[in-house]
């Protein structure tokens, strides 16, 4: 007895000390990227105007840019700026907490699987330092939002398949409406949910009745809070309603297959990277017991599957990881300069050829533990989902969630985060069936951390100059900010007022340009240096000014 509650202590010291270690490390990568000044970032321009406007007028409204349900994240960030009033920084803040929320509760639900401190810290460290995951959650951007009302939907599910107690089914369905009114996807969760308890031994009748009606009342929320918007938003709005999605349209499917044909590689090119450095703790040992024949077969299976689906495709590019940088590109040099040859100041082609050979070495070796990994499970002749129907949600889920984003006509690389994140979730189970060695994945943990830290850094760096840049041009050169083009961010956020964000794609109408090249017309004015880490480099940003008209 005295034995047991010895070992009971020190495993709880153990998860404390874990614990403390991963917001330790979080923290140290924070200081080092400094996310301190004041401006938007990637689209939180439109969510912070809606906060603005939340505590100014008192009136809610999501505005006219967001295509997403998105109440439940201004309402985050409205209690953070309750306290601390209106601030840029103040709403990456509230971010920066949610994303140590999801840490958190990502660790002890691995926990919660394995039993292992080891591998939950090993879990939670890995999606902590994805780059999508480290640079959104120095954004008021919604995907942290959204990742970790997710999570936390998902520790009630399992939870709840693991005690059977009506308190975590109750809350997995209360924190599925937050999710919903984060995003609309959030829909699919309470389905995945009931479907998975099916599975159920005891009680099964009563939990489906009750999943029934918690189901419904989650889709009751979403049309009625729709119909305000519907009342609220003009019909110019970006706001997808979920009245829009047909599937008995022709159309749909039409779009859903073509979608499906141009970027189910690139889902699983994501999947498959990104949920290597925690995976790659089992290939010492999932191969045990499978012979030489097995193991021969599966690598050239694996190795033609990799090449035949992956050879020609490139690394997911999109709205956070581009090339070989972290964060957004919205200068308007990028999006549609009138120069031939736009300078990517973070661009190197033998990078660009050597992550060619990396990404194919990250499919095949993920792959081929994956499959071992399958194979070892039947060999012990254990059934996937027998007596936890958890593997069953979990997997429902990332299937409905896949079909859910080929939907959106818009698509970005910071969409496959929930996948990657459910993905290490699953993976955790192989650690109930071989045994692993956290040494294994310290290389690729450091590598990923670094990409992640060093791209925030620059892409914060990037910005501080931007709007230093800009507010030199208004303040001491006394410069109608009508007239000064600073790329997406500045002029969508208009200085807080309503802005049309495509006019700052018509160079014509600006007098002052701030990027990285130089265009037709205009000259440089103001340079502005810095020290980039990734690449690690020096660079420049200028301020252009146009040239005197010669007639």
């Amino acid at each position: 007895m005295k034995g047991s509650r010895v070992e009971k202590i020190k495993k709880h010291f153990e998860k404390k000390t874990a614990m403390f270690l991963l917001f330790f490390i979080f923290l140290i990568c924070e200081w080092m990227v400094n996310p301190l000044g004041e401006f938007p970032l990637n689209d939180d321009w439109s969510y912070s105007k809606s906060i603005l406007n939340w505590m100014k007028d008192g009136v809610f409204s999501i505005g006219d840019w967001p295509a997403m349900t998105l109440y439940t994240h201004l309402l985050w960030g409205m209690l953070f700026t309750k306290v601390a009033g209106f601030s840029f920084f103040v709403l990456r803040f509230s971010t920066i907490i949610m994303s140590m929320i999801g840490i958190w509760v990502l660790f002890h639900l691995v926990h919660g699987i394995t039993k292992e401190v080891g591998i939950s810290f090993l879990a939670a460290l890995v999606m902590m330092v994805n780059p999508i995951y480290f640079n959104l959650s120095n954004t008021y951007m919604t995907d942290i939002t959204f990742n970790t009302l997710l999570l936390v939907c998902c520790y009630f599910a399992h939870s709840f398949f693991r005690k059977n107690n009506v308190v975590s089914f109750s809350l997995v369905f209360v924190f599925s409406i937050l999710l919903v009114l984060t995003r609309q996807l959030g829909v699919i969760l309470p389905i995945s949910f009931l479907f998975a308890c099916l599975g159920l031994r005891k009680g099964r009748t009563f939990y489906l009745v009750l999943g029934i009606l918690f189901t419904a009342l989650n889709f009751l929320v979403l049309r009625t809070y729709e119909n305000y918007l519907h009342h609220l938003l003009p019909v110019s709005s970006a706001y997808k309603f979920s009245g829009e999605i047909n599937p008995f349209d022709r159309g749909f499917w039409d779009t859903l297959l073509v979608n499906l044909r141009w970027r189910h590689s690139t889902i699983l090119l994501h999947f498959l990277a990104f949920t290597l450095p925690f995976s790659v703790v089992y290939l010492f040992s999932v191969g045990r017991g499978a012979s030489l024949n097995v193991k021969l077969l599966v690598t050239a299976l694996v190795l033609g599957f990799t090449l035949l689906v992956f050879y020609k495709e490139p690394f997911p590019q999109g709205n956070v990881f581009v090339n070989i940088g972290v964060g957004t590109r919205t200068f308007y040099e990028y999006l549609c300069s009138t120069t031939s040859n736009v300078i990517e100041h973070a661009s190197s082609q033998v990078f660009e050829d050597r992550m060619h050979w990396v990404k194919l070495a990250l499919v095949f070796i993920n792959s081929f533990i994956i499959v071992l990994g399958i194979i070892k499970w039947r060999q012990l002749k254990l059934r996937l989902f027998e007596g936890d129907p958890s593997k069953l949600f979990f997997l429902l889920f990332m299937m409905s969630y896949s079909v859910m984003i080929l939907i959106p006509g818009s698509y970005f690389d910071r969409y496959h985060l929930p996948l990657i994140t459910v993905g290490i979730i699953l993976l955790s189970y192989l650690s109930k069936i071989t045994s692993f060695k956290l040494r294994a994945t310290l290389p690729l943990v450091l590598i990923m951390m670094y990409v992640s830290v060093a791209g925030t850094k620059d892409y914060f760096t990037i910005n501080k100059i931007r709007w230093q840049a800009y507010y030199y041009l208004k303040n001491d050169r006394k410069i109608d900010p009508e007239k000064i083009n600073g790329g997406f961010e500045v002029n969508c956020w208009n200085e807080g007022k309503y802005a049309f964000w495509y006019l700052f794609l018509e160079l014509d109408r600006y007098d002052y340009l701030i990027q990285f090249s130089p265009e037709p017309k205009f000259k440089p004015l103001k340079e502005y240096e810095f020290q980039r880490y990734f690449p690690y480099k020096k660079d420049k940003i200028f301020i252009f000014a146009r040239r005197p008209d010669p007639s």
